[in-house]
């Protein structure tokens, strides 16, 4: 798992530091936004985002729970994976991952033949699952709210916790950009193009965190989109 160091120990020297790490772990039981205590063995790592990777066999030691809005967030996951596994079939192992991108209900022979058909994609959250998130927040507001602004900062306050429910990936950082582009540009009056708002979305994501233009999961993510900005609508006419 990814975890944020705050403090450095080695045997005769105390580090203050703020950096990114990689814990490799086989005993580890912990909550995100939770804050541990750890100790093990610090070795270079090839990424390129993390200062380094630990690797310890010890049971982390709990200093502080996680805030509430993630314990929150890790109750309704967990019990939207309990109503999953109920079912049996592979199907209903799919749903995790298409809904909220968890995919530990799956097979790994389901896995495979996902890999081999070429069907991953549906597993990850994107601009689909934002359109449909946005569609239904701003059709359901329009029913009690007339002011289209009102209606906007409701969607925008609902895209922030999709994103914190199915935890900030690449393709989720890129889409949510694109959806508050296009909800901003709808209720100012502006014309939602959305090639406008993809390259906003790169430019947002690569400033706050520079290492996603090494990300192969943000590359991808924006060569898709931006086949379907640029080269679906030539495809259809020629077509």
């Amino acid at each position: 798992f990814l975890a944020r160091v705050e403090t450095l120990e080695s045997k005769s020297e105390l580090f203050r530091v703020r950096v990114p790490i990689r814990v490799l772990s086989s005993r580890a039981t912990l909550n995100n936004g939770e804050m541990l205590r750890l100790s093990g063995r610090l070795v270079a790592s090839p990424e390129r985002r993390i200062a380094a990777l630990l690797i310890t066999n010890q049971m982390p030691q709990s200093l502080s729970p996680p805030k509430r809005i993630f314990r929150e967030v890790d109750l309704l996951r967990n019990r939207f994976i309990e109503l999953a596994r109920h079912k049996s079939s592979d199907g209903s192992t799919l749903i995790p991952g298409m809904v909220i991108g968890d995919t530990r209900l799956e097979s790994e022979d389901l896995l495979n033949s996902m890999r081999q058909s070429g069907l991953t994609h549906l597993t990850a959250v994107s601009g689909a699952n934002f359109a449909i998130v946005v569609t239904f927040v701003l059709w359901a507001t329009s029913w009690f709210v007339r002011r289209k602004s009102l209606r906007a900062s409701v969607a925008i306050v609902f895209i922030a916790f999709f994103v914190i429910v199915v935890r900030p990936s690449p393709s989720v950082l890129r889409a949510a950009v694109m959806a508050l582009v296009i909800i901003i540009a709808k209720v100012s009056g502006a014309r939602a193009l959305s090639s406008n708002s993809l390259a906003l979305a790169i430019a947002a994501v690569v400033i706050a965190d520079p290492f996603q233009a090494f990300d192969p999961g943000f590359i991808l993510s924006v060569l898709a989109t931006g086949g379907l900005v640029f080269c679906a609508p030539i495809l259809r006419e020629r077509m």
